[in-house]
């Protein structure tokens, strides 16, 4: 199987039918046929659909024209796995995969228009539920590699904005204690008044946060890591250390070489071999100030940041004992690290 790009546009109910949209593509070689599977089951094919947004945003790859998907699905349970499948010329090459609920948009309370923009660079209320539930599932496959979801007391969702992930840790019930945690204290506020089952707290943008030694058994992190440069990570590597347990685990995304690659193949030829060079050596880029966030961090902070397998396991190890890491492990481009505090 091939590493794929791509996201889930939308889950949502429809007349009784899930209505689930979204894209998905293989950098080295075009789809010819989508297949969504229920809980294992195959169930529909289509062929692709253009989607002339993806081609914008990677226009070096011609054939992302057409790597659309739309199904309607009836006769389903509540929530189950979805996968789908993309296929070239007729052999199975690449998946998304995900959970799914058919009532995501009662369940899940969707931010106002400012923080989804600071949250996912879009003002798609299906699509932050949609990919909040994927993120969700992919944090929780992770954590279960190495233990049962059940075993853990007490959480943090550093990072968490307005709670797209945190909300689906509130409504399992093997997680007795959710906890989050964010520089941006509007969506914190908005946090504390929409997700009342949750403790949310504002993050300081240097350590320490507001929490005991020892106080979880589980921090996740999607796309922190990926913001900030590598002294900050050191710095909250640290930190994170200190709020575990012994034995608690930490899993957070960085980008890794999948998307460092496709962010090369948008470079001229002469740029691309410079930086690939560069990477090579150096396996971390800082491509400088990331503006998403506003006015939420102070400038310069939050960062685009790039960094290689062999530099996180290497960077990353002092403290942690490196578990698992999980190539495209979040969301089809950003890789999953899982570390341990040693007991």
């Amino acid at each position: 199987m091939k590493l794929a790009r791509g996201h889930f546009d939308q889950m949502q109910n429809e007349d009784g039918a899930l209505r689930v949209r979204g894209w998905m593509f293989v950098p080295e070689l075009p789809l010819s046929e989508f297949r969504v599977s229920i809980d294992g089951t195959p169930r529909q094919t289509c062929t692709p659909t253009p989607r002339d947004d993806v081609l914008a945003a990677y226009p070096t790859l011609p054939h992302v024209r057409r790597c659309g998907f739309d199904f309607l699905l009836d006769d389903l349970p509540t929530s189950g796995r979805i996968e789908i499948e993309g296929r070239h010329d007729g052999s199975r090459v690449a998946r998304l995969r995900s959970l799914f609920r058919t009532d995501l948009d009662v369940v899940v309370p969707a931010p106002p228009g400012n923080l989804l923009a600071r949250t996912i660079a879009s003002a798609s209320a299906a699509y932050y539920r949609a990919e909040g539930l994927r993120a969700y599932s992919e944090f929780k496959n992770a954590v279960e590699r190495h233990r049962p979801l059940s075993s853990v007391k007490r959480m943090l969702d550093w990072g968490c904005g307005p709670g797209r992930n945190t909300v689906h840790f509130l409504r399992d019930p093997d997680v007795p204690e959710v906890y989050g945690a964010d520089l941006d204290r509007d969506a914190i506020a908005w946090c504390r008044a929409n997700l009342k089952d949750g403790t949310f707290e504002e993050a300081p943008t240097e350590p320490p946060m507001p929490f005991d030694d020892a106080f979880f058994d589980l921090v996740i992190g999607c796309s922190v890591f990926t913001h900030l440069g590598a002294h900050r990570q050191r710095t909250w590597l640290a930190e994170l250390h200190r709020v575990l347990a012994p034995g608690g685990l930490l899993v957070a995304s960085v980008h890794g070489d999948f998307a460092v690659d496709l962010h090369f193949r948008g470079l001229g030829p002469l740029r691309r071999r410079i930086e690939r060079l560069r990477w090579a050596v150096r396996g971390f880029v800082d491509l400088g100030e990331d503006s998403r966030l506003d006015r939420a961090a102070p400038p310069g902070y939050y960062r685009a940041v790039f960094q290689s397998r062999r530099y996180t396991m290497r960077a990353w190890s002092g403290a942690f004992e490196i578990l698992d890491y999980i190539p495209g492990g979040m969301q089809a481009h950003q890789d999953l690290v899982v570390l341990r505090r040693p007991a």
